[in-house]
């Protein structure tokens, strides 16, 4: 999780490390097909109208999972 997180090759590894950036407009969270993410996300920061925080996937495979957490 020490990585910049600005490629596939510097990813962060968690949702945990995902949840410690504060995003700004435009910025992106892109999570690899075909893996689970353990952990929960809490999102900081905000986008605007014209340039929205974007949470989506990269790669091929199925989409990723962040499981549910049990309530």
């Amino acid at each position: 999780d020490s990585n910049v997180g600005t490629s596939p090759e510097y990813a962060w590894k968690t949702m945990k490390r995902a949840s410690n950036n504060e995003f700004a407009p435009g910025d992106r969270l892109l999570l690899k097909r075909g893996q689970t993410f353990d952990g929960f996300f809490i999102t900081k920061g905000s986008g605007t109208e014209n340039l929205p925080v974007v949470i989506s996937a990269y790669g091929e495979g199925d989409s990723p999972v962040i499981p549910k957490w049990p309530r």
